[in-house]
Parts: structure tokens; C-alpha cells; sequence
């Protein structure tokens, strides 16, 4: 898992520094490999009721 995360944070690190803004779709169970390289975590869920709906991930709590 540790080199996965090191690899992440090097593809990040090297699109931002080339000036993108990012917009990364992954499961939720990987998003602690993404997460300490991002400014805004969001997750959208869709219900039994097929809305679907976004919640914010506040920074400590993912």
C-alpha cells in the first residue's frame, strides 16, 4: 500500500505542478492514498431511490 500512496502523490504533485486542477473519481476505499494531496473531498452517493447526492469530507475525517 505504501508505494501505491507514494505514486499517487507523485502523479498529483506532477499535474498540479504542470497547473491542472484536479478532478479524481475513486472508490471511497482508495481515497486515503489521494487524500493528503487534495484541498476538497467529495463524495457522491446515490440512495434505494436512485437519487443520487454530494457530501463534503471534511480534511481529518476521511
Amino acid at each position: 500500500m505504501k508505494s501505491d500512496s507514494e505514486f499517487a502523490g507523485r502523479a498529483v504533485k506532477a499535474w498540479q505542478d504542470l497547473g491542472f486542477q484536479l478532478i479524481i473519481g475513486a472508490p471511497l476505499d482508495k481515497v486515503t492514498a489521494l487524500e493528503p494531496h487534495m484541498d476538497l473531498i467529495l463524495t457522491v452517493t446515490k440512495n434505494e431511490r436512485d437519487y443520487s447526492y454530494i457530501t463534503d469530507i471534511p480534511g481529518d475525517a476521511a
